[in-house]
């Protein structure tokens, strides 16, 4: 297996076109979080957006030991798309995760109407795909299926994040909400992880950050046949309050322990190919 500035090599395409991946990822592969990336050539894709099509599986710890093999940021410049109004998540995606966390952390659908405050029915419309939450249950949908750190469970991972010789930390993959950050990431961002933990970053991403997040649904995010790795490049946000530096990022998208849905953000020392 490759490793370091070799598996990122991997990882990144010429820009061009979207193909499809080698092989459809099983609903293991999907719903475990496990992620090995390799893309096909894509002629036509602009190059700071790269979806990852990924290949065989991998464990979700495998992710958080990719992170920790690259040592450090990568400077560079992005092309600015349009900016898009963003959808955190795709309806049928949160069908899925809906499903997925009720069944790991033991709630039962009639337990998950009650914390709704729907009908059972209603979740199980909602699960099926046959319903689009909306305003209110929307947002108590997304209190409570947004990804959490278990203290036992996920310790390996945040160990990892957090002792990282890169800049990488781990979000909320719904509600961008952080959950752990290395060194290197709390000193691009001079700020201190501690004081952000729990909290949504969302408002300081930049542009190319916005753009990225606005085409996840197009690219499958989430789901089963879908994309769960990309690479872009971002320039600087231009905020004080927590800086974001120029250069490539790699999203992936991984599940904790109980099923919800995290997005690992890793900054590259190799960026992006010329």
């Amino acid at each position: 297996m490759k490793s370091g500035p070799d598996v990122f090599a991997d990882a990144l395409v010429p820009s061009g076109r979207i193909l499809p991946p080698e092989r459809p990822a099983s609903e293991t592969d999907r719903f475990d979080g496990r992620a090995s990336g390799h893309l096909a050539h894509n002629p036509s894709q602009p190059r700071h957006l790269q979806p990852n099509h990924q290949g065989p599986a991998s464990s979700r710890a495998r992710a958080a030991l990719l992170a920790a093999s690259f040592v450090e940021s990568a400077a560079g410049s992005g092309v600015c798309l349009p900016h898009a109004e963003v959808r955190r998540e795709d309806p049928c995606s949160l069908a899925v995760t809906l499903r997925l966390v009720r069944r790991h952390r033991g709630i039962k659908q009639a337990h998950a109407a009650e914390l709704l405050g729907v009908t059972q029915s209603t979740v199980s419309r909602i699960e099926h795909g046959e319903l689009k939450p909306a305003g209110a249950l929307r947002t108590r949908l997304l209190d409570l299926v947004s990804a959490r750190i278990h203290p036992a469970r996920d310790a390996a991972l945040r160990r990892l994040v957090e002792g990282s010789a890169s800049p990488v930390h781990l979000v909320c993959d719904l509600t961008h909400r952080l959950l752990a950050a290395s060194g290197p990431r709390e000193r691009e961002w001079r700020r201190a992880a501690s004081e952000l933990r729990g909290q949504p970053l969302w408002r300081y991403a930049s542009d190319e950050i916005r753009s990225a997040e606005a085409r996840l649904p197009e690219l499958g995010w989430g789901e089963r046949d879908g994309t769960h790795a990309l690479t872009f490049v971002t320039d600087a946000n231009g905020l004080d309050e927590l800086r974001i530096v120029p250069g490539a990022q790699i999203w992936e998208r991984i599940l904790l322990s109980d099923g919800s849905p995290a997005r690992l953000v890793t900054s590259p020392a190799d960026g992006l190919p010329v």
